[in-house]
């Protein structure tokens, strides 16, 4: 799916008919792309041992770190400009990085594959927004090796230290448990720095609890449901969905809206049964909703029973003319 075209795009096809070449060679034609592109590739061969691990040559590990490195403009780097011509549409722009490709896939295709695990890359700056509200990570990076850093949270005595891969000096820590909805306040302290940097940020949004003292009652010859808000929102609720016999109605209830009207009359001996959910909606564009099942409710009525709008006082007063009609009969015959 490409970003920009928001369409899908087609295959990249092409660069397997290429002679697998030398990555200076390969990268020639990038030279009109890439600034300084030969230079990055020398720089990436003088970094390759000889004799690269999983069978790999040299020039096609080469390859692999030429487009992993850092360079000082991110935004001029070989994956930031190929990342970006594969989210286009159109396919001969990709024809220039044909060669490139060539190699640098064909070196991936001899890596084995690894059992599922969590890869860590540390980076500049707090990205825990990417992250679900219970599971926030932080990245540490450009700490002095060896490196003792640890993380606190809100100013507590709850203190996770961070964990660095061997012989670098980046790291990462995994902090759990957090609540939805809740600013925090991270402090990342190391020993080899004297100056403490401190992150704020709120978590994500989650799914909320089912709304409160569910009501359905005939309202006229309309069934209307009213409800309260969830006890634990997890956030500001964005919508309510009803539900009417299993159909959801549309669009959706705006979060200020606290009940719901049928649009056609009730008909006596037909069973309804309604429900309704809270929903949020987090960052990734996800509505969390409630469990319908928590809030249904159905509502019966007999074609001959009478209408449950009749007040209990209405009742009443009906048995007290009857009274005094019976009693003004006597005082008659009375007299």
């Amino acid at each position: 799916m490409g970003a920009k075209e928001g369409k899908i795009l087609g295959p990249t096809l092409g660069y397997s008919q290429e002679p697998l070449l030398p990555l200076i060679n390969a990268c020639e034609p990038l030279s009109s792309i890439i600034p300084d592109i030969s230079k990055h590739a020398s720089s990436a061969l003088e970094s390759t041992p000889s004799n690269p691990a999983d069978g790999l040559t040299r020039d096609e590990s080469a390859a692999i770190r030429l487009f992993t490195m850092k360079w000082a403009d991110e935004n001029k780097s070989l994956h930031t400009i190929l990342n970006d011509t594969l989210k286009t549409a159109d396919r001969e722009n990709l024809k220039p990085w044909h060669k490139y490709l060539k190699l640098f896939l064909t070196a991936l295709a001899k890596i084995p594959c690894l059992p599922s695990d969590t890869i860590w890359h540390g980076v500049r700056g707090n990205i825990s927004g990417e992250y679900p509200s219970n599971n926030l990570n932080v990245k540490l990076s450009n700490c002095s090796s060896p490196c003792s850093c640890h993380v606190q949270t809100n100013k507590t005595d709850n203190l996770v230290p961070a964990e660095f891969f061997p012989n670098t000096t980046k790291g990462s820590v995994h902090i759990k448990n957090l609540q939805p909805y809740t600013l925090y306040l991270f402090d990342i302290n190391c020993s080899e720095v004297m100056a403490t940097k401190t992150y704020a940020t709120r978590t994500d949004v989650y799914r909320p609890s089912s709304p409160l003292n569910i009501e359905l009652t005939l309202n006229g010859q309309r069934l209307r449901l009213k409800w309260k808000p969830p006890a634990f929102p997890q956030g500001p609720i964005d919508e309510y969905q009803v539900i009417v016999d299993g159909v959801q109605v549309k669009p959706p209830m705006k979060n200020t809206e606290l009940s719901y009207e049928m649009n056609k009359d009730y008909v006596a001996g037909i069973t309804h049964t309604i429900s309704v959910k809270a929903c949020n909606i987090d960052t990734q564009n996800r509505t969390l909703c409630s469990d319908p099942k928590d809030t249904e409710i159905s509502y019966f009525r007999n074609k001959t029973s009478t209408s449950s709008n009749i007040a209990p006082m209405q009742s009443i007063s009906i048995k007290q003319i009857s009274f005094m009609i019976i009693l003004l009969m006597k005082i008659l015959v009375i007299i």
